[in-house]
């Protein structure tokens, strides 16, 4: 009986026989570990978009102003009209000049035939000497007036077209000097009619800190930002001014846009961007 009960207690242990294996651990993927990656380092120089051209525009003819078609903040290409005189009396001095030229040219043309002539008849011994000489020295003074009234016919020519005020180069015009009636008495001399600034390659001038000089090379590229404008453009470094300002510990960095972009103008703050 004990036999049995011993039997029956361990057929109970096993349960279904199979013996019990201790649990397993749990196992963990390993995690991938790549390399560090580096922030990318930008430096920000502050500046402002410069024209390379600035200049006082006057009429360069005497005269009345009777038309100004430039106002300030208007854009202009190169060749462009802005303003104009009273070209009345000086177009009728340029057609009296023009009248005097083409009679200078027959007195020449009958002068040189002459001259033609009586260098034939001399080649044949017949007249005088002194009579071909006349000719001769009246033929010389007929070019010379021809040659005189094509200057004068020239200059009244430019003349009337100086009464047309022209943009130089592609600009804007910041100030207005003169007004209409008023007298111009030509040249630059105080008698400016409009200030403008050139605006087809404008350049960016920035301050870089002292830490950067002799790291900035000319023809290094810089991406130009226009902050006002909300755009980002390329660009390059065209030349740089290595000295250190006492005040600032700043030097100046020029630039300039690979392609000029009519939005671009001279008073904007600016930034440049090397990377």
């Amino acid at each position: 009986m004990k036999i049995l009960s011993l039997l029956l207690l361990l057929v109970g242990c096993s349960g279904s026989g199979k013996a019990s294996l201790p649990p397993k651990s749990p196992t963990y993927a390993k995690a991938s570990v790549g390399k560090p990656t580096t922030p990318e380092i930008k430096t920000r120089l502050g500046g402002q978009v410069v024209s390379q051209g600035k200049m006082l525009l006057a009429f360069q003819t005497p005269g009345t102003i009777n038309k100004l078609i430039a106002k300030p903040g208007m854009f202009f290409k190169k060749g462009d009209v802005l303003g104009e005189l009273d070209s009345r009396d000086i177009a009728l001095r340029s057609e009296a000049a023009k009248l005097r030229y083409e009679q200078a040219l027959n007195a020449k043309k009958i002068a040189d035939r002459d001259y033609k002539i009586e260098k034939d008849l001399h080649a044949q011994g017949i007249g005088s000497r002194v009579q071909f000489e006349n000719v001769g020295l009246n033929a010389e003074n007929a070019n010379l007036s021809a040659r005189m009234a094509e200057t004068e016919y020239k200059i009244a020519e430019k003349a009337l077209a100086d009464t047309k005020l022209r943009a130089p180069f592609n600009c804007v015009v910041t100030r207005q000097i003169k007004s209409l009636g008023e007298s111009s008495m030509g040249g630059n001399d105080g008698n400016a009619a409009y200030e403008i600034y050139e605006t087809s390659s404008p350049e960016i001038r920035l301050q870089a800190p002292e830490s950067l000089l002799g790291k900035i090379k000319i023809g290094d590229a810089i991406e130009l930002e226009i902050p006002a404008l909300k755009i980002k453009l390329p660009g390059k470094i065209t030349r740089f001014v290595p000295i250190i300002s006492e005040q600032t510990r700043n030097f100046l960095v020029v630039a300039e846009l690979n392609q000029p972009d009519p939005r671009v103008v001279p008073g904007y703050f600016a930034e440049g961007i090397l990377r």
